[in-house]
């Protein structure tokens, strides 16, 4: 598989984090799952962050945010949270 599409209300849960999507694309040869629409936040703990996409690289844990004129970014981080998002 080289790609999956999944859309709709989306919902993935991995380790301590989940995330929330309109869609989400998971790129197999990258290891990257990109979630966008106006409904997206990633979670860990009680850490979060919205945006209107957001890219997750699973080998090394980075995340990008993007957010739009109409839909900005939002994070909300406790510091000293297990919940680390990186």
């Amino acid at each position: 598989i080289e790609k999956a599409v999944a859309s709709g209300n989306v919902k993935i849960s991995f380790d301590d984090k989940v995330a929330v999507s309109d869609v989400a694309e998971f790129i197999n040869g990258k290891q990257m799952l990109i979630l966008s629409g106006p409904n997206t936040k990633f979670i860990s703990g009680n850490n979060s962050i919205a945006g209107e996409r957001i890219t997750i690289h699973i080998e090394t844990g980075k995340v990008n945010i993007e957010g739009t004129k109409k839909n900005r970014v939002e994070a909300v981080f406790y510091p000293g949270d297990k919940g680390g998002i990186q």
